[in-house]
C-alpha cells in the first residue's frame, strides 16, 4: 500500500483494514475470505501481536505480488455492508457517514 498513497493515509487505512480483518476472523462464515497463509501466520499470536502483524502485512502489500491477506474477489457488497452495520461507536450508536466512507475508502485502496 505504501508508495501509492501518502504514508499517513496508508497507516490510517491499514488500521481500518485491521479492524475489518479482525471482524472477518471472528465470524466462522466470513473467515473463508482470508488467505490460508495469513491464517496460519496469525494463529499463535496474541491480540497485540496479531494487530501489529496484520498492519505490517497491509503496509507491505504490493499490487504486483500476491500478498494481500484478504481474497478480494470474495468480498461482496453484502459482506462489507454487514460489517459496517455491525460496527458501533465506542459509546454506542451508529457510525457517521464520514466513518463509513473512510472504511469504504480503506477497503478500496487494497484493490
Amino acid at each position: 500500500m505504501r508508495g501509492i498513497i501518502a504514508d499517513g493515509s496508508a497507516t490510517g487505512y491499514s488500521w481500518s483494514n485491521v479492524n475489518f480483518i479482525d471482524w472477518l476472523m471472528s465470524s466462522e462464515s466470513c473467515i473463508c475470505v482470508l488467505e490460508t497463509w495469513f491464517l496460519f501466520a496469525v494463529e499463535s499470536l496474541n491480540e497485540r501481536e496479531h494487530k501489529a502483524y496484520t498492519k505490517s502485512v497491509l503496509l507491505a502489500m504490493d499490487p504486483h505480488l500476491d500478498n494481500c491477506p484478504i481474497i478480494l474477489s470474495s468480498v461482496t457488497f453484502e459482506l462489507f455492508s454487514h460489517y459496517l452495520a455491525t460496527k458501533k461507536k465506542k459509546g454506542g450508536g451508529h457510525l457517521s457517514v464520514q466513518t463509513c466512507d473512510g472504511c469504504r475508502s480503506a477497503l478500496m485502496h487494497m484493490y
